[in-house]
């Protein structure tokens, strides 16, 4: 994701870091800042310490928390956060929460996916779970679905105090092999189906079924050599504390 800058940052946010592909580009582009990747996942952030390169450790500062958890001292000349949003219960809350560690003249950067149609690797998942599942809560009451169109993003940034929003198209596509797709989904995809919250309490042949399912809708997206092109297209939100 291109980061707004006004200044080449020394104190930078991931916010939302998961296993860290987004601070693994920091680090590279910012050779003299000093990385924070925030994320609520212990796992995720153990992944991520593994992936870094030894010599940039003592650069990365990994915290396990949320826009609410940062230190009050905290203070950052970039923030980032690449597809967090999609799954924070209320943004706006979480951008006031990132406004108030953001000095005059910082920047923000928010990258995410857009509504259904936008993310063919969504649409195929769906798609699939209510063939294989029934029951199941309409897709489209997920939050992974909130920003088919970023207007409401936007104005939740003004009111959390951001200047100078503005948000341009992402268009994208991720190259998997079904084997890889179906860890994806599995791992991302919540389900609300008979009281379950995650698709991992799925079991045996139910498990099974929606694989094959999905497997079988991905055909269309087909490159050779058992793998698929799906587009996942968003947006990108840019903002100014002034």
């Amino acid at each position: 994701m291109d980061v707004v800058r006004a200044r080449i940052p020394r104190r930078v946010l991931d916010h939302g870091a998961g296993t860290g592909t987004l601070t693994r580009h920091l680090l590279r582009a910012f050779p003299d800042a000093r990385v924070t990747a925030l994320d609520p996942s212990q796992p995720m952030l153990t992944r991520l310490v593994d992936q870094i390169e030894t010599h940039e450790r003592a650069r990365v500062d990994v915290r396990v928390g949320t826009a609410a958890s940062l230190r009050p001292t905290d203070e950052f000349d970039t923030i980032v956060s690449q597809l967090a949003f999609m799954f924070v219960d209320d943004p706006e809350t979480d951008l006031l929460f990132l406004r108030g560690h953001a000095p005059a003249g910082a920047t923000l950067a928010v990258g995410v996916l857009g509504g259904r149609s936008d993310v063919a690797a969504f649409d195929l998942f769906w798609s699939a779970a209510k063939r294989t599942l029934p029951g199941l809560a309409d897709p489209d009451e997920y939050p992974h679905f909130r920003f088919g169109d970023p207007n409401a993003l936007v104005d939740a940034a003004r009111r959390s105090g951001w200047s100078d929003v503005d948000v341009s198209r992402i268009t994208s596509a991720r190259d998997v092999d079904t084997d890889e797709l179906w860890e994806w989904l599995s791992g991302a995809m919540p389900v609300r189906y008979t009281g379950t919250t995650e698709l991992a309490r799925l079991e045996g042949t139910t498990r099974q079924r929606l694989r094959a399912a999905l497997v079988e809708a991905a055909e269309d997206f087909s490159i050779g050599g058992g793998r698929v092109r799906l587009p996942m297209n968003g947006w990108c939100l840019r903002a100014t504390a002034t």
